[in-house]
C-alpha cells in the first residue's frame, strides 16, 4: 500500500500564497518604483504602499512569520526609541508651527510612509530566496538603461522641474543612486563581482547622462566610503559616525564658515556652487534673527510652506540639514545626530561582505540628502523607505554567503 507523508509546511497552499504575494510586492518596490519613477512622478505613491501590503498581506498568511516579535524588539532599541522620540518631537512642534493644517498633512503622511516601511521590514521572510534577491540589481539595471534613454532622447518635459522640485528624470537617478548599493550588496553575497562591477559602471554612466550635482556627489562619497571601509568596516564606521553627527550638530556654523570663504575669494560663482553661496548667506541671516528659535525650531513643515508663501526667500536652502535646523531646532538636530551614529555603528557590525555596502549606502543617502533640493517631499522619505526594506532584505540573506562544505561531509559518510 502507498502511503503519503503529510505536506511540509514550506509545501502548503498558504506558504505557497505568502512566497507569491512577497515576490510580488517585492518587485513593485525594487524593479517598478525605479523603472516607472524616471517618466511617472506620482507614480511611487501608489506603487510602494501596493508592494508593501503585499508583503504585509504575505506575512499574515505565513504562519512562521515572526513580524510582530521584530516590531516589538525594534521598537525597544536603542535605535528605535531615537526615532521615536524624533517623530514625537515632530508631532509636538505642530503646537508652534505657523502652518498648522498643512504641516499635520504632512507629518501624517511621513510619519505614515515611514511606519509602513518599518512594519514591511519586520515582516519579510526571516531568509530570503535567492530569485526575490536578484530583484535588487535587475531593478536598478533597468532604471539606469531607463534614466540614460530617457536623457539621451526623452521628452524634455521630464528634465524640467516643477516649482523648485527636482525633475522627474532626476528623481529617477537618485532613485538608482541609493538603491545601487543595498544592490551591490546583494551580488556580493553570491560573489557576482563582475556583475556587480556592471551595474556600478552603468550607474554612473546614468549620473553623467543626466548629470544631477547632489546625485553624481552622492555616488562618488559612496564609492570612496566602499574603498576605505572594505578592510575595517568598523573603523571606518565609528569616523563615519562621528564626521557626520558632527555636521548635523554644527550645522549652523557652515554658512557662515561659507560666507568668510566667499567674502575672501570675492568670486561669485554659478550655477550648483553658486546656490549653495546664495543659500549659505539666508541661512546665516536667519541664524542671526532667530536666537531662541534655534533650540525649539519653527515647527515641521515650516520651512517649505515658508518658501512657497514668500515669507522665506526663493534661495533659502532645502538640504536636511537647515530644514531639520529651522523646523525642529537643536533638540531635533540632537534625535538626528543620535540617529546618524547608531545607523553607521549598526551597519559597521555586520559581515565584512555586507558592511562595507551598507556603510557607503548610509553616506550617498546623507550627502544627497544634504546637498540635494526640497528633499522633505513626500517622494523622498518615500524612497528612504524603499531603501530601508532593500537593506532589511539584504541583512536576511546574509545564511547566502556561507555554503556548507559539501564534500567532505560526503567523505566522511564513504569512509563510515
Amino acid at each position: 500500500m502507498m502511503t503519503f507523508s503529510p505536506a511540509r509546511p514550506h509545501n502548503s497552499p498558504a506558504a505557497e500564497a505568502a512566497a507569491l504575494l512577497s515576490r510580488i510586492g517585492l518587485a513593485m518596490l525594487a524593479i517598478a518604483v525605479p523603472c516607472i519613477t524616471t517618466g511617472a512622478r506620482r507614480a511611487i505613491f501608489v506603487l510602494m504602499p501596493v508592494g508593501a501590503v503585499l508583503i504585509i498581506i504575505a506575512a499574515v498568511l505565513d504562519s512562521r512569520s515572526q513580524g510582530l516579535a521584530h516590531i516589538r524588539d525594534g521598537l525597544t532599541t536603542v535605535l528605535g526609541l531615537a526615532l521615536l522620540f524624533l517623530l514625537g518631537w515632530a508631532l509636538l512642534s505642530l503646537v508652534w508651527a505657523p502652518f498648522r493644517f498643512d504641516a499635520a498633512s504632512r507629518f501624517l503622511k511621513e510619519a505614515g510612509t515611514l511606519v509602513l516601511a518599518l512594519v514591511v521590514c519586520a515582516c519579510l521572510p526571516e531568509h530570503t530566496r535567492i530569485s526575490n534577491l536578484n530583484l535588487l540589481p535587475i531593478g536598478v539595471g533597468l532604471a539606469a538603461l531607463t534614466a540614460i534613454a530617457v536623457a539621451l532622447g526623452g521628452p524634455v518635459l521630464l528634465t524640467l522641474g516643477q516649482d523648485g522640485e527636482n525633475s522627474t528624470l532626476e528623481r529617477g537617478l537618485l532613485s538608482v543612486v541609493v538603491l545601487l548599493w543595498p544592490a551591490l550588496a546583494a551580488l556580493a553575497l553570491r560573489g557576482r563581482w563582475n556583475s556587480a562591477g556592471a551595474i556600478a559602471v552603468l550607474s554612473a554612466l546614468a549620473a553623467i547622462a543626466v548629470w544631477s550635482p547632489a546625485g553624481l556627489i552622492g555616488l562618488v562619497a559612496g564609492a570612496l566610503v566602499f574603498a576605505a571601509s572594505v578592510n575595517h568596516p568598523q573603523r571606518a564606521a565609528k569616523i563615519l559616525a562621528g564626521m557626520f553627527a558632527l555636521l548635523a550638530l554644527a550645522a549652523p556654523l557652515l554658512p557662515l564658515l561659507v560666507n568668510v570663504f566667499t567674502s575672501k575669494s570675492g568670486a561669485e560663482a554659478d550655477g550648483f556652487i553658486g546656490s549653495l553661496q546664495a543659500g549659505a548667506r539666508i541661512w546665516s541671516q536667519i541664524i542671526q534673527n532667530d536666537q531662541w528659535r534655534l533650540l525649539t525650531g519653527h515647527g515641521i513643515d515650516s520651512a517649505t510652506r515658508g518658501i512657497a508663501g514668500g515669507f522665506l526667500p526663493v534661495r533659502t536652502p532645502h538640504g536636511l540639514l537647515f530644514e531639520v535646523w529651522f523646523e525642529l531646532g537643536l533638540l531635533g538636530a540632537l534625535a538626528l545626530a543620535a540617529l546618524i551614529v547608531l545607523a553607521f555603528i549598526g551597519a559597521g557590525r555586520q559581515t565584512v561582505t555586507v558592511a562595507p555596502f551598507m556603510l557607503a549606502g548610509l553616506t550617498s543617502l546623507l550627502t544627497i540628502a544634504i546637498f540635494g533640493f526640497s528633499l522633505s517631499q513626500l517622494w523622498w522619505v518615500t524612497m528612504v523607505g524603499i531603501v530601508g526594506i532593500a537593506n532589511a532584505l539584504v541583512l536576511r540573506s546574509q545564511y547566502l554567503g556561507r555554503r556548507p562544505q559539501i564534500e567532505p561531509v560526503r567523505a566522511r559518510m564513504a569512509n563510515a
